[in-house]
């Protein structure tokens, strides 16, 4: 008789645990966010682009202060409408929203937060937002040891840019995972240097159409039959109808958190990945490939189905 309902009472449990972990992520992210008043750039700071020394007025970016005025101006100037900021280490907030006005502001992790509760927190926070400012302090290594944060948006976002100021750094994420998208179940298999097999199990893609300017978005499922003795990239395309490259892009999985050299034998590895289109790209049905290439020979790339690419779909490029 115990053996007839062991299964059910552990599906039980597993539920009642599920329900208080989700119970405890969305307490913990409604107690640690933080929406300031109508956006505001304090008189007397400059707006700071792209490229350009993140330094405020005679502030120094060594400053914790200068810095945050500097990333505040940054936030302020790309007026965003649906961003949020999460600042990574803590007891940060007052000093950050001092200088920022706006978007609302979220403090991670909260002590010593288990990793699936904190992945959790993660989702609930970025939902609601097409794009994320990510503020890693001076205190953020010692917060997240395990990257677990830096990590999880690297699968699941797309980081369009990575600055240091001072003794931080600031990230751009854009957050594209808004509709139902539907996995393709694929099972090319990739030819290694040194004889293993590496399969694309499954690949996703979105939007459908997009404008100059926005990402496209891939998430790909990998697994190989052995651990890759070399790493290995991988490398996106955009190619228009002549078969001309307009955008490409080449990473290690997960923004180098997962080289091929580490992964394990039939373990999935799931990599989340994107291009930016160009901002002067013009209307037309642009084709999507992938291909995975030799990390320190970048003109080798491994053979799949007769090809060194794969291709994994269209996008639709529109003006309107």
């Amino acid at each position: 008789m115990s053996s007839l309902f062991e299964p059910t009472l552990l599906a039980l449990a597993a539920a009642v645990w599920l329900m208080v972990m989700v119970g405890m992520v969305m307490r913990s992210v409604r107690a640690t966010s933080y929406r300031p008043a109508a956006p505001h750039v304090e008189e007397g700071t400059r707006r700071l682009w792209p490229g350009r020394l993140l330094s405020v007025g005679n502030g120094s970016a060594a400053s914790p202060g200068a810095g945050y005025r500097a990333i505040a101006a940054r936030i302020a100037a790309d007026a965003h409408p649906n961003a949020g900021i999460i600042l990574i280490g803590p007891n940060q907030m007052d000093a950050f929203v001092r200088h920022h006005r706006g978007a609302p502001v979220y403090s991670l992790p909260q002590g010593q937060t288990h990793p699936t509760a904190l992945k959790l927190q993660l989702a609930t926070i970025t939902a609601p937002h097409e794009r994320m400012y990510v503020i890693y302090t001076a205190d953020a290594r010692q917060a997240d040891p395990q990257h677990v944060i830096e990590r999880w948006l690297d699968v699941y976002t797309f980081k369009s840019s990575d600055e240091r100021v001072g003794d931080m750094r600031w990230a751009v994420y854009e957050v594209g995972f808004k509709t139902p998208v539907v996995a393709v179940s694929r099972g090319a298999k990739f030819a290694g240097r040194d004889g293993e097999t590496i399969t694309l199990v499954e690949h996703s893609r979105w939007p459908a159409t997009a404008r100059p300017g926005n990402i496209a978005h891939v998430r790909m499922v990998w697994e190989s039959d052995k651990t890759p003795a070399r790493r290995y990239e991988i490398f996106l395309q955009l190619l228009d109808s002549a078969g001309r490259v307009v955008a490409q892009r080449a990473a290690e999985p997960e923004g180098g958190w997962r080289p091929t050299t580490e992964w394990k034998p039939v373990n999935w590895v799931i990599d989340g990945n994107g291009l930016q289109l160009p901002a002067d790209l013009l209307p037309g049905l642009y084709a999507l490939r992938i291909s995975l290439r030799d990390a320190s020979d970048p003109t080798v790339r491994l053979a799949v189905e007769g090809s060194d690419a794969l291709d994994v779909g269209e996008i639709t490029v529109t003006v309107a």
